[in-house]
């Protein structure tokens, strides 16, 4: 069965979502006697291998650092790494949904660009990613910067700059837009010779630095917002 998928063109990982779903319908089936038994219980779905993940080297980080720009694009590539935030998470990003003082931050929505509607504000990937995140003493210092560089954007487009509450905002006080912060991502990554890798490449290597700096799996499951753990242990368990 599945050779024939695969055959025709469908990666393995379309051919297990089909068998799932045969799987699901047959089950049904079989709980409303429609059919005897679950025929999908026969057949072995395809392995899908997932590819390594590859992220930048500490050198490679500080030349895609060095060349990024000096605003509020920049700096969302520097709290992705920092904090682990998706883009979305990080475009949709608050001052409310910020505590300096207690070093922490609240993920409670996102902002996307949606076809046809122009910015979405929308709710996190999963239930998980309703989440608390505490800030190391750098991110901080971040976020102290950002506020400072608003307030002098504010006062120097005077009438013409519109308060919108968001971290990361334009010259005008506007929300940055997720797909112009990929875009930047790609220009920086061509500027600074860096491997062309994702935006979420920064989240990614977030996450493994802090693997590698003895974090245990289950608490960078949680500061990422993975639906489980298991999803953080097959990501990153290499």
């Amino acid at each position: 069965m599945y050779a024939s998928i695969t055959n025709r063109g469908l990666s393995a990982r379309t051919a297990l979502h089909v068998h799932r779903l045969m799987h699901r319908i047959l089950r049904d089936a079989v709980r409303w006697n429609a059919v005897q038994r679950n025929v999908a219980d026969s057949v072995t779905p395809p392995k899908v291998r997932r590819p390594e993940m590859r992220v930048f080297t500490i050198e490679e980080l500080q030349r895609f650092l060095g060349s990024a720009p000096d605003d509020a694009i920049g700096s969302t590539f520097q709290l992705a790494v920092l904090t682990g935030l998706r883009r979305s998470e990080l475009a949709g990003l608050r001052w409310s949904d910020v505590n300096i003082d207690r070093s922490v931050l609240r993920v409670t929505q996102t902002l996307q660009r949606v076809t046809g509607h122009g910015l979405v504000i929308g709710e996190p990937k999963s239930a998980q990613s309703h989440r608390a995140v505490a800030l190391g003493e750098r991110a901080v210092k971040l976020l102290k910067s950002v506020k400072v560089r608003q307030l002098e954007e504010q006062l120097a487009s005077g009438d013409l700059y519109e308060e919108s509450g968001y971290v990361f905002a334009d010259a005008l006080g506007a929300p940055i837009d997720p797909d112009r912060v990929s875009k930047v991502f790609r220009r920086t990554v061509a500027v600074a010779g860096v491997p062309k890798l994702g935006i979420h490449s920064l989240r990614h290597l977030h996450a493994s630095l802090a693997l590698e700096q003895g974090v245990d799996m289950k608490t960078t499951s949680v500061r990422l917002g993975h639906s489980q753990i298991s999803v953080t242990a097959d990501l990153y368990s290499h």
